[in-house]
Order: C-alpha cells, then structure tokens, then sequence
C-alpha cells in the first residue's frame, strides 16, 4: 500500500524533470544502401545485432548472403565482429535471435531445393558457428508471413509461422490463415507440431514459455466456427480480434481467450505476471473489451489510428483491468517489461504529438513531419496509471522501434532502424559513426537508456491520496478539490510545466477552472494539513 501510494508522488517528480530518460551512449551501424535492424540479444560482454543491409559497403565488409548482417558490439557499442546468417533471413521478414545455455538460435523462411520457403530453424554457437540447422514445413508449398520463436528450457526451440496447406510436416489445415506451432528438440529434430486456426484466417503474434511448463502463442485473427480454437463470444467483423491461447509441453491446447472491439485490434507483446497476463496491444476500438480504456481518435489518410491498449487479466482471461495510451496519431506498442514496484515500462512507436505523448512538443517537429515515427517509452504503476512519458527521436527523419533489452528496472538498451536527419543532429540522435560517413542514411540505431529517477525514495508528508477529493474527474471546466486542511494546488502538465496555481480560502474547498486548457493528462500536487498528495486530473473537451 505504501509503494502504491507513493507512485503518485513518482508520477508528479518524474514528469516534471524532462532529463529523466538519460542516453548513457547510441551508436549506428551499416552499409551505405537501406538497412533493417531487427533484433538484439545480450551475450556476454556485449550484444548482437541482427538484420538486413543494402549492400556490402561502408562498414559492411563480408560478403553477404540474403543481405542478412549480424554484428557483434561491447557493453558500450563499440562494434567488434560481423556475421551474416544466410538465407535464414529476408528484407521483408523479422528474423528472430534467442540465446539460451550459451547458443544463439535464428529462425526465418529459407527455400529448400524447390524454391519453396519453409520454416527453418539455426543453433549457432557464441561465435556464429552453425551447430544445426532444420527445415519443417511443405516441400512443394511455400510458408508464408513472418516467424516468431523462443528458446525452450530444454535447449530446443518452439517456432510459428502461417500456413495456408496441409502436406509434409503440416498435419492439418482448416482454411485460409492458419498458425502452424512446431517444438524443435535440442538436437534439431521436429518434436510435435499442431494447427490452431479456423476456416477463417489467423496469423502469429508472438510466443512465450510458460513459467510452470507449457507454451503461450498470442495471435491475431477473425475465427470462424470450424477448426482447433473455440470460436469467440462476441462473432467477429471484417476487422481483428486479440486471441490467446496455452498449450501443453505436448502442444496440445489448455485454453483459448478472445479480446478486442468492433475495430482492428492487434497484440504485439505478451508478459506473464504472478497473478495473469499483461497483453500489449493495438487497438482502434473503443468498445466491448475496449469500452472505457480511454481510446484516442485520430484518422489517418485511409482509417482510424491505432492507441498502444494493455490488457490486464487473471490466469483465466477475466479483464482486471484496460488502458489506452497515445494521441491522435499512431501508437503502437512493441515491446513491454514489469517493473519491481508492479508497474510496466512500454517501448513502442508514435507519431501523436498530443493526449498522452506531450513531450513530443519537445522535438518541436514541423506540421509536415508529424506522420514520422519515433521511439516512445512510458512508464504505468501497478493499476495502469501512466506515471511519465518520453518521446526519443530527431525533429526531421523517421525512427522505427525494432527491439529493446531490459538491463535492470531503470536500464535499457534499444535497437531501431533510424533515418538519418538530413538537418544534421537536433533531438536526441548523435551517431559518431554517422559524423565519419561510415554508413548511409538509414541504418541501425542502438541506443542504451537509464531512468535516473530513484524509485525507492519516499518523500517526507506524503498524506493518502483518499484524504483529497477531486471531481469530476475527467473534467470539462471547473474542478472541484476538497479536504480538510486544504491549503493550496498546484496542477502540472505532462511536461512538468506548471499550469495553475489555486489557494484554499477556507481550508476545505478549492475550485480550478480547466476550460483554457488543452485536453490530456495532468496531474494536482495539493498541499493539506502537514502534507501533500498527488492525483491523476483528465482534461477533456
């Protein structure tokens, strides 16, 4: 009780201190062509970086197979070695990299000896050297759709990817999409595979060991009624539902949960938590799961944005609670961690400049670069309650959020695919490598970050937050704060730009008058009897 009372108070300091996501190095790397990063992995002494580069140029010295390019960087970016994986990876493919026991493990679509593309599996030792390799799939059909995977406890592999037939490994095939799971042992051979799809399409999101035993496969999809899954409550539309399932360590299905609204909704990220799951999501609805998350309307040239959505549930799929979190552009999440104090640290993309993502104002981005990505981090408390934001990017060019590794509970470090500012440096990109024309203008970015808030301080006086009242909340004009003792408040931006100041007159009642201000996020730091609280205030219009 006492660290969540307190996560008010971290919510007003950390915002109000814009340098409280410090870059402790960056670094870019590639050839003088377009590059993709894609993922990063942490080995001893360093990390390795995987993607795809344009061309063997600038720093891109081997000779390449498929484009794919693998480097090896020290704890501070320094970049040691390169490596390419083969045809293990494609331009228009994610390529995942895992490490466990020591081994690295590459999963991607190569072509067998007909031209078809399967899914294939690599165990690579810590100096790229081929341990195995597996091809699973149809020999005369081709896969389709990107790969997810992870390393297994046992020293194997569990791996998904889209089929569209049945035949060879693929034992069954319910119609349109469907998700093919298959368990590679650690010696490389094909252990179980299973089908969870329908007659209608379903594609893999992403995939996860289960703590006690068994598997956790996110996807996204509109299920029909004839197939493995269950059908969902609500029948589906022409858009997407978030779908859920656990599966034994014989892939065989325990469960199957269905979450989403009437729009297109799509997970990106599963963690699971000591009492349920945290699913990281996108989401354009603002109904049935949806409906009260605070979705964020914005349109784009053809349809509705999407906001960054978590979903908070038990271990059998019940909603504990929903949150969006964005603007009126696009905010997609990618990868999401659980703090020590309950909270959740997100990692995503954004091109909002408003609601939720105040510090892009920062950037101070010209009107005709908003649809421009950058990276965006916030951090929630244990209820979802956004605590701070922060915008990482360049005022000019377009940075996509690839992946990102958790050090600690304040430390990170980050892979993008970064464009490089054609007005030279202005935001948060310096890349010296860049300075010394030894890569092109888009590149991979590595960046390393600390939250340099200290989570474990207490503030004298602090007061619970049920002693003030604060209504309505969200509001549209006056705001009403009551308390006894109330001496004054202060009401902040997300920017930690202070907004109104407003005096008790009684000691009990105080009224703020909210109809200048734009509609988002703030937060009341009030002063009552000997102490202080902190409340979360919704401005709307």
């Amino acid at each position: 009780m006492k660290r969540l009372m307190f996560s008010f108070v971290l919510a007003l300091i950390a915002v109000c201190a814009y340098s409280q996501i410090r870059i402790d190095w960056q670094q870019c790397y590639g050839s003088f062509g377009s590059d993709n990063a894609n993922r990063i992995v942490q080995v001893e002494g360093g990390y390795w970086v995987a993607g795809t580069v344009g061309s063997q140029s600038g720093m891109v010295t081997i000779p390449l197979s498929n484009r794919s390019w693998v480097i090896g960087i020290d704890e501070t970016g320094v970049l040691d070695n390169e490596f390419s994986l083969g045809p293990y990876a494609r331009i228009d493919e994610d390529l995942f990299v895992g490490i466990n026991q020591g081994s690295i493990y590459a999963i991607g679509h190569p072509q067998n000896e007909l031209g078809k593309e399967q899914l294939g599996i690599k165990k690579l030792d810590a100096n790229i050297g081929v341990v195995w390799e597996t091809m699973v799939g149809c020999a005369n059909e081709a896969l389709a759709n990107s790969v997810y995977g992870a390393s297994t406890p046992d020293g194997g592999v569990i791996a998904s990817t889209t089929i569209r037939w049945a035949g060879g490994d693929i034992t069954n095939h319910y119609g349109l999409d469907d998700v093919w799971v298959v368990k590679i042992d650690s010696l490389g051979h094909l252990e179980w595979e299973t089908n969870l799809g329908t007659e209608n399409w379903e594609w893999p999101q992403c995939l996860i060991n289960v703590s006690g035993g068994g598997y956790y496969v996110a996807m996204v999809g509109n299920p029909g009624y004839v197939g493995s899954i269950p059908v969902c409550q609500v029948p589906s539309t022409d858009a997407s539902d978030v779908l859920f399932a656990k599966l034994n360590n014989a892939g065989q299905l325990l469960w199957f949960h269905c979450f989403g609204g009437s729009k297109l909704d799509i997970v990106d990220h599963v963690i699971e938590l000591e009492d349920g799951f945290l699913l990281v999501c996108d989401t354009q609805s603002d109904d049935r799961d949806a409906e009260g998350a605070g979705y964020h309307l914005g349109y784009s040239e053809t349809s509705q944005t999407p906001d960054t959505w978590l979903v908070r549930t038990d271990f059998d799929g019940n909603i504990v609670w929903s949150r969006c979190y964005g603007g009126s552009g696009s905010d997609f999440p990618i990868k999401a961690f659980q703090n020590e104090d309950g909270g959740f640290t997100v990692f995503g993309n954004t091109n909002s400049n408003d609601g939720d993502v105040q510090s892009a104002q920062n950037l101070q981005i010209p009107e005709d670069y908003h649809h421009h990505s950058r990276l965006w981090v916030f951090r929630t408390d244990v209820d979802g309650n956004l605590l701070w934001e922060r915008v990482i990017g360049t005022k000019y060019s377009e940075i996509i959020l690839n992946d990102v590794m958790m050090l600690s509970d304040t430390v990170y470090t980050i892979l993008a695919t970064a464009e490089m500012p054609e007005e030279g440096y202005e935001g948060d990109f310096s890349c010296t490598n860049w300075d010394n024309r030894l890569c092109g203008y888009e590149s991979y970015w590595a960046l390393q970050i600390t939250d340099i808030f200290d989570y474990n301080s207490v503030e004298e006086g602090m007061v619970e937050a049920t002693s003030v009242s604060i209504y309505p909340n969200p509001t549209r004009g006056l705001l009403s704060v009551t308390g006894k003792g109330l001496k004054q408040l202060y009401l902040y931006d997300l920017l930690g730009q202070k907004v109104a100041t407003v005096p008790s007159y009684n000691g009990i009642n105080a009224m703020v008058d909210t109809s200048g201000l734009a509609a988002g996020i703030y937060l009341a730091r009030v002063y009552v009897g000997n102490g202080v609280c902190v409340k979360r205030v919704v401005v709307t219009k």
